[in-house]
Order: C-alpha cells, then structure tokens, then sequence
C-alpha cells in the first residue's frame, strides 16, 4: 500500500506524539478500531437493507422465471427478459454496495478515531495555555504596579485571558460531539467514551515520500474508474437500456421507440457524468494531499528549528537574559506545531486511504 511507504519519524516527535494521541480514562472500555468495525458493521441498517432487499429480489428473480417459461407470448417474452437482467443486475449492485458500504464504515470509524484523539489533544493544549495566561497576567500585574504598563494594556490582557476561558465550553463539546458521532455507528449509548487504540492503523511516520512523483495520475483515475461501483453499475444500466431497445417492437409496450432511445442516451450521459465526477474528486483529493505534504516539509523544518532555538533560549536563562516564562512559552509553541504536525499526518492518512480506495470519495 502507498501508505506503507513512509519513511521512519524520529524517536523525539514520536515519543511526543504518543503522548498527545493515546487518551487513558479511568474505568473505561478500550476500544480498538477492529473492534468498533465490527459493531458498527453489524449494527449497520443500510447493510441490513441491502441484505433484505437482495432476499425480496431473489423471490422476485424465481416468480419472474416461472412466468417467462410458461408464456408463449414473443412481447411478453421481450418484457420479462429486460425484467430479468434488471433483477439480476439490482442483486449485483447490492452486493457491491454492501462491499463498499463496509469499506465507508472502516473509514469513518478510523476519522471518528482521529476526529476525539485531535479535540482531546486541542484541550489538552488549552490546558497548557491557559496556565501561561495565568502566569503572564501575574507578571503584567506586577509590571503595572511598577507602572512599567499601562491600566489600559492590563485590562485588555484581562479581556484576552477571560475569552480564553470561555474556549472551553467549545473545545469540550468537540470532544462530546465526536463520541457522539462515533457511537450513532457502533449503535451504543450517545455519551459512552473509551480509552482509544489505534492498533497499527495510524503509524506515526513522517510523509517523506514525494507522493506526485510515484504516483501517475491518469493511471490512478484510470484504474479507478474501471473498478468503481457506481460506474459498474451504470454501465449495466446502459446495457439493460441498449437491449431494452434491442428487443423493443410495438407490442412490447406503451413506451415508443423514440422514448427507448432516450433512456439508452440518459444512461449513456448519466454514465459519463459519473466518470468525469470520480475523475474531479481524485484529482481534489491528489492535489490535498500534495498540499499537506508540503505543508507538512515546512512544519518539518520549522519544528527542527525551534529545537535549535530551544537549546539557545535555555543557554539565555542560565546567563539571566530570559525567564523562565519565556522558556516555558516556547516550549508551548513547540508542542503546538508538534500537535499541528500530527493532525496532518492523520490527515494524510485519511486522504492516503481515499487515494487507494477511491469508492471512499
């Protein structure tokens, strides 16, 4: 798989992405992302309908036979073979739709996985920010008392820090909206949380791999189109249509041969807007993940500076030309790039899956 092919991260950021993504609550399920699968695919409706309505067209399949075996009528015998090739052709599709219906709940369990992990992560940096503000107001007061600051310049410190607090709420319900969302698709109570594992599904690796020179893109959407579900089945339903027109004669029916015509050449159209659609959305999706490998290089670099710059700060503390405030700001700008860097790895994983699956588009 091309998301294999990333090359290793280094100990220092995975040791710290490990802290940032695992969340351990106490008393609390853990939840693997196989296991979440599992529920959420047995609890699937939609998998359950398909399952229901391939029950009901198989009996229709039989009925349909036994009529088109005991008639002797030719327009009759004309109908109930369009018939049959449309029954057979809905059980195919079904069960294709059944494939990539599994496939979706993989991958919305994995982005329900990434979705808490990255809003308890935020808070987790909220946390971290707040403490500075409160330290920083501190050292503001004690600036004002020596008049070093103005009451105004305070003040608005004051009004910054209490529109801090009020961010909480917001990064809280994150959190409780995307519990939410995951376990409306387990099928179990709204509010239940987890201690979350990603097993192997998320390798913390560095996106190294200059993506647009692996991959050819007309190839890629080549493939795609020939494999894709929709696509499959549309094109059985400009074969029902052309055979529909094949066998049509007068007595076939009410509808004329013009109106036959029609259904074939809106088959056919519907057909080619489905190929030109897929063809849009991987090229979207290619270009994303261009994006955030570049975005993710810079992030790279910067995140190695800083590092640098770290040691240099720390040398200042000890000669007494920085606080200890400054050091422990610096440290939170680090850790925020650090968590930045992780959310596009997550989300170079979700696009990675979409590329190599494109029925996920």
């Amino acid at each position: 798989m091309l998301l294999k092919k990333f090359s290793t991260i280094t100990l220092s950021i995975f040791l710290c992405f490990n802290s940032f993504s695992i969340v351990f609550g106490e008393n609390e399920e853990i939840l693997t992302i196989n296991s979440a699968v599992e529920k959420a695919i047995k609890y699937s409706g939609t998998l359950k309908s398909y399952e229901e309505d391939n029950e009901i067209t198989d009996l229709d399949i039989k009925s349909t036979n036994l009529t088109f075996v005991s008639t002797g009528e030719t327009e009759q015998i004309a109908n109930l073979a369009v018939q049959l090739k449309e029954l057979h052709a809905k059980i195919e599709k079904n069960k294709f739709s059944a494939e990539t219906e599994k496939e979706n709940i993989k991958y919305s369990v994995l982005s329900f996985f990434i979705d808490i992990t990255n809003a308890e992560n935020k808070i987790k940096l909220f946390e971290e920010e707040t403490k500075l503000k409160e330290k920083q107001l501190k050292v503001s007061e004690i600036k004002l008392n020596y008049g070093r600051i103005s009451k105004n310049v305070y003040a608005n410190e004051q009004l910054e820090y209490k529109n801090l607090l009020k961010q909480k709420n917001e990064l809280q319900n994150n959190i409780d909206n995307a519990y939410i969302s995951l376990n409306k698709i387990l099928g179990t109570d709204l509010n239940t949380k987890y201690t979350l594992d990603f097993g192997n599904e998320i390798i913390y690796t560095t996106i190294t791999d200059n993506i647009s020179e692996k991959i050819n893109l007309e190839s890629q959407i080549a493939m795609a189109i020939d494999k894709n579900t929709e696509i499959k089945s549309q094109k059985t339903n400009v074969d029902i249509a052309k055979y529909a027109l094949k066998v049509y004669t007068p007595e076939t029916g009410n509808d004329t041969r013009t109106a036959k015509i029609a259904s074939y050449n809106k088959a056919v159209r519907t057909l080619e807007d489905n190929k030109t659609a897929l063809k849009e959305n991987i090229t979207k999706n290619y270009n994303e993940i261009i994006k955030i490998e570049n975005e993710y290089k810079s992030n790279i670099t910067e995140f190695e500076n800083m590092k640098k710059q770290l040691k240099i700060k720390e040398l200042n503390l000890k000669s007494g030309k920085i606080t200890e405030l400054e050091i422990e700001e610096y440290k939170y700008e680090i850790k925020k790039l650090e968590n930045t860097i992780q959310e596009q790895i997550y989300n170079y994983c979700l696009l990675m899956k979409k590329l190599e699956n494109p029925e996920l588009l």
